[in-house]
């Protein structure tokens, strides 16, 4: 199996937050992304791509449902701060709370 090669790497300090699959497209285009959330030692955060002929075989599978999950989480982040009227989003009720474990 060959490595595959990208076109940035992680600097001394930065360490991968979260990856993500996302499809942005236009009229008569379209792209298979994972996006790639990085923070640095000073705290900063950068977005980094992959483009799909740099994305291993487990990322090509797990692709579309990464994909499905950001978008489905960004329309309800939408709607939430859209219901929340300031742009900022409201606490849940305390009853809509939950944990993840």
């Amino acid at each position: 199996m060959s490595r595959k090669k990208l076109n940035w790497r992680l600097e001394d300090g930065e360490h991968l937050v979260a990856a993500w699959g996302e499809k942005p497209s236009g009229p008569g285009w379209s792209n298979s992304l994972v996006c790639c959330l990085i923070k640095g030692a000073d705290g900063k955060l950068r977005e980094e791509c992959l483009q799909k002929d740099e994305q291993t075989a487990q990322m090509l599978d797990l692709f579309p449902y990464s994909a499905l999950a950001a978008a489905d989480m960004t329309r309800a982040v939408k709607r939430l701060v859209r219901q929340a009227g300031n742009g900022r989003p409201r606490r849940p009720a305390s009853n809509l709370r939950r944990d993840i474990t």
